[in-house]
């Protein structure tokens, strides 16, 4: 699982590499599209989803406003996870 690769990225090296898992990525998508979403089943799209968008993301935030990469996995994980209760409602933010 591509999940597990990456968690071991990060065990490796936590600076570059993010926590990414199925409360990160619904987390990342929420305030990108202002949607809740389920992480795709596909291990392609989840590695896919993390090398092309949100590794990028997280990189330009870190850097922009030089902040501290454990607080941010910690910070984006526990949101993903209050998320999680609501996923599946009809509705979506403008």
């Amino acid at each position: 699982s591509p999940i597990w690769k990456i968690f071991l990225l990060h065990i490796i090296d936590p600076f570059n590499f993010p926590i990414f898992d199925v409360h990160v990525f619904r987390f990342h998508h929420f305030l990108i599209k202002k949607e809740i979403k389920e992480i795709p089943n596909n291990h392609s799209k989840k590695y896919e989803y993390y090398k092309s968008e949100y590794l990028i993301w997280f990189t330009k935030l870190r850097d922009d406003f030089e902040l501290d990469p454990k607080k941010m996995d910690e910070s984006f994980f526990k949101f993903g996870q209050t998320l999680k209760p609501l996923t599946g409602l009809p509705f979506k933010l403008k």
